[in-house]
């Protein structure tokens, strides 16, 4: 074939650095020879041979020319990261199909029987590998409709999601993060598990609970108290780590701008985290002692068969109360039965409020109510769930499990439940009730032990939770009286959407299961499931940036004025609204103001003429890091980043 020098270059994706070709070529190899060590053992027959052979091609074609725009890229215009993207998860899938292959006929673990589920046997691996094959198949139908996340993104949520679900961490807002806030839970993790081993070795006597065992309570308390009031961004602690003991550096910063108009929030921020380490430092010693006091005073063990229902039942009745009685109480139409709050601020009155809002009673008691669950009544439920759970694997007998992993599960249970009890208690109560109906009454037989039932029933109402949210979307977008502002398609699409309900269901929970959104398709009522995204789902931050006299040459400010346009104008009113909220979120939060939260919540700030978009991606345990994004800009939608604690 014949080729111009523009015709060639255009059929190439051109790589400008030698290393971005270095990487590319060991790519191309890397996927070559793993299609080629699967097709030599053997997986795959007859025509799936040449689609895997069609699944190679299109992973190493990628590399040579990229699809632009790619279904699964977030962003307009040339994305060179989605161009890595195919080779990658080829490169993946093939190492598991290699390895689950492996497992399947070695079987390096025991088969384990968990909830009545067999793991780990020779069927379970070889299921596993069954379903990576068909995947890795479906290659070219997964990217074609961008089922796929591009590779930070899936990064970011593989981390965030073993760190929230598995560690009880919170949310990150990048990879650095994702990356940092796991490597730090796995590393507290490791350091508890020797004290929980050498704790359930020896077999305990009925009244005495050993010393390593106490120690182990009240360091875990600590520190994952400790971690639940940390943000997982590390850069605002370096940065006071560098203006301590690095000033210099802060000095030689030539690019810094003048102090007239420097920004205060970098500074703000580290004096807040200074604050809480200097907090953190007093209160973690305390809670360390008086834990390892009432670990070792044997209260746990001695009340077994009657402390734990009475925390239960505290635990119920105090969740009840304040994340749910309040809070429909002062709701606008408390049950939909009342026209006006019973709960009303003293503010409710007024057309317009010029001064901050008085604190309320009610809003004093849904705070101290709140203190009284996280530092008292969860802590105690897990530290009897620990007591009982680690007694009964220190008693000599038959166990499925071998000790070393019943220490793991204690460790990592026990750490994950705390920290989300310190971080966000408002849906704690109902799986607390729904793990002590299920497991003590319903089915007593299935039960793991409390703390392990506690911890599995965490990490699927998290997932009930985002199922029953898309659920209600749903219904209320396809409603029959919504047409009205819906379009033309709207109403054509959706008698022709009823068939598709138990599908539309399947796809509900499988966008729940996977994190992933739930896209209408044309605005109708026919959805579509998007590719799986971290709780911060705008994956590029578009931070506002105002127009005037400090960062616009003076030549552009004489030939036009660029800061009366209305675009910039509404910039200012953002960025101010999220220094407004850098203050007053985290409080307002804590005293009920925003109603019952969870991490991933968006609320809508509504006036006559301006919209706002708050999005809730870290909750801690007296932090907040939200996202912000003004609706009225004209082009690309724009938000801010802020954290305050």
């Amino acid at each position: 074939m014949a080729f111009t020098e523009y015709s060639f270059f255009s059929c190439l994706s051109r790589n400008r650095r030698v290393a971005e070709n270095v990487f590319v070529v060991s790519l191309v190899s890397l996927v070559a020879f793993l299609g080629y060590l699967l097709l030599l053992q053997g997986f795959f027959r007859d025509i799936w041979v040449f689609q895997f052979c069609v699944v190679i091609a299109s992973c190493q074609y990628s590399l040579l020319k990229s699809v632009q725009p790619d279904a699964a890229s977030p962003m307009h215009g040339h994305n060179w990261i989605i161009a890595y993207s195919r080779p990658v998860y080829f490169c993946v899938a093939c190492l598991l199909i290699w390895l689950l292959d492996l497992c399947a006929r070695a079987v390096p673990f025991p088969p384990v029987a968990f909830y009545g589920f067999t793991v780990f046997s020779a069927d379970f691996f070889f299921c596993a590998r069954d379903v990576v094959t068909v995947f890795t198949l479906c290659f070219p139908v997964i990217f074609l409709f961008g089922l796929l996340p591009q590779v930070n993104t899936c990064f970011m949520y593989l981390l965030e999601q073993v760190d929230m679900h598995i560690f009880g961490g919170t949310a990150a807002t990048s990879p650095l993060t994702a990356l940092f806030g796991l490597l730090r839970s796995i590393l507290v993790a490791a350091l508890l598990y020797d004290f929980c081993l050498e704790a359930i070795k020896e077999p305990w006597s009925d009244q005495h609970v050993p010393v390593f065992f106490s120690v182990f309570c009240g360091l875990l308390m600590a520190l994952s108290y400790h971690l639940s009031r940390q943000s997982s961004d590390p850069t605002v602690l370096w940065a006071l780590v560098r203006t301590k003991l690095f000033p210099k550096l802060e000095n030689r910063n030539v690019e810094s701008p003048p102090v007239s108009v420097k920004d205060p929030l970098p500074e703000k921020l580290r004096s807040s985290l200074k604050e809480i380490l200097h907090s953190d430092l007093v209160m973690c010693l305390v809670i360390a002692v008086l834990t390892f006091a009432i670990s070792a005073s044997t209260v746990f063990i001695a009340l077994e068969s009657v402390l734990g229902y009475v925390l239960y039942a505290l635990a119920g009745l105090v969740g009840f109360l304040t994340h749910y009685l309040l809070p429909q109480l002062r709701k606008q139409l408390p049950w939909f039965c009342l026209s006006q709050p019973v709960l009303k601020p003293r503010e409710y009155s007024q057309f317009e409020v010029r001064s901050a809002a008085q604190l309320m009673w009610f809003e004093k008691l849904y705070a101290w109510l709140q203190c009284v669950e996280k530092y008292f009544i969860y802590p105690a439920v897990v530290l009897n769930a620990l007591t009982i759970d680690a007694h009964f694997v220190s008693t000599p007998r038959q166990d499925k499990f071998c000790i070393y992993c019943r220490a793991l599960l204690i460790t990592v249970a026990g750490m994950k439940l705390l920290r989300c009890s310190f971080c966000c208690p408002p849906q704690q109560y109902v799986t607390l009730g729904f793990t002590v109906l299920f497991f003590q009454f319903d089915y007593k037989h299935y039960s793991e032990g409390f703390l392990t039932d506690y911890f599995v029933m965490s990490m699927l109402f998290s997932k009930l939770w985002d199922l029953l949210y898309k659920l209600r979307f749903v219904l209320t977008y396809i409603a029959p009286w919504q047409i009205t502002w819906g379009s033309a398609f709207h109403a054509f699409a959706q008698p022709f959407a009823v068939p598709h309900s138990a599908m539309l269901f399947v796809q509900a929970v499988l966008s729940a299961l996977f994190s992933t959104p739930l896209n209408p398709l044309l605005g109708s009522a026919v959805f579509i499931m998007s590719y799986a995204r971290p709780v911060k789902f705008w994956e590029r931050d578009y931070n506002t940036k105002r127009v005037d006299h400090s960062n616009t040459r003076l030549a552009t400010q004489l030939d036009r004025n660029p800061g009366a346009d209305d675009n910039n104008l509404n910039s200012i009113f953002y960025e101010h609204l999220t220094r407004s909220l850098q203050h007053a979120l985290c409080g307002d939060l804590l005293l009920g103001r925003w109603g019952n939260y969870a991490t991933g919540d968006c609320f809508i700030l509504a006036s006559d003429y301006l919209n706002a978009l708050v999005h809730l991606i870290e909750i801690g345990n007296g932090l907040v890091t939200f996202q912000l994004r003004g609706l009225e800009f004209r082009g690309e939608d724009r938000g801010m980043l802020g954290r305050r604690g």
